[in-house]
């Protein structure tokens, strides 16, 4: 769903963002507006739309920061400087919930270097999502690879909403394209031997992905 004028918002451009953020601080309690206007501002993306997530971050309402991460979900401009570094702070958010969804929606969106400390996150809902994103990467980072063994380990000896992220990402297409990610699946395929409480599943259904 848009705004109503949302591409001539977005015509605009930069000059727009004062004003939508205006009337985000005049409604700050509609968070479907707040989603909304926040979809513009990103969307418009540059230094004032940067400046205005700058001002969301000291809220203490999570509902709010968390409508405006929704609202960022569908920006391109999250790739790219100087949104990126607002979404990796929005990663590490103080509070859980808000790192999930950043996960939830955007965490393709963040690099491996980014999502690799996220897996060691107190909040086990952050670590199982930050694993989730796993799925789709092809590993390089050393820092990455080495978190990212640990954390599946960990995942495969707890309950289930933890070891099926586990076996989402050995299963997944992208760990056997890469040496390090093949290292991982060998060394951890091997260990399955000793662990007959571990799932199995993905040892099959990664080697026809």
């Amino acid at each position: 769903v848009k705004t109503p004028g949302f591409d001539d918002l977005v015509w605009i451009g930069e000059l727009a963002v004062p004003f939508l953020a205006d009337a985000i601080d005049q409604r700050e309690d509609d968070l479907d507006s707040v989603s909304l206007l926040t979809n513009v501002i990103t969307t418009i993306g540059g230094d004032e739309a940067a400046k205005f997530l700058d001002q969301v971050f000291p809220s203490k309402d999570v509902l709010f920061r968390r409508a405006v991460v929704k609202g960022m979900q569908h920006s391109v401009n999250l790739s790219r400087e100087p949104l990126h570094a607002r979404l990796v702070r929005f990663a590490n958010d103080a509070d859980a919930a808000i790192q999930v969804d950043v996960l939830d929606r955007m965490g393709s969106l963040l690099t491996d270097e980014e999502c690799a400390p996220l897996l060691d996150d107190p909040d086990a809902a952050v670590r199982v999502k930050a694993l989730a994103t796993f799925r789709w990467r092809q590993l390089e980072s050393p820092a990455a690879v080495a978190s990212l063994e640990r954390v599946i380990r960990q995942a495969l000896a707890s309950d289930r909403s933890q070891w099926s992220a586990a076996t989402e990402v050995l299963g997944g297409p992208s760990i056997l394209l890469t040496r390090p990610g093949v290292e991982v699946y060998l060394r951890i395929l091997a260990e399955a031997a000793d662990h007959p409480e571990w799932p199995t599943d993905w040892a099959s259904s990664a080697t026809t992905a």
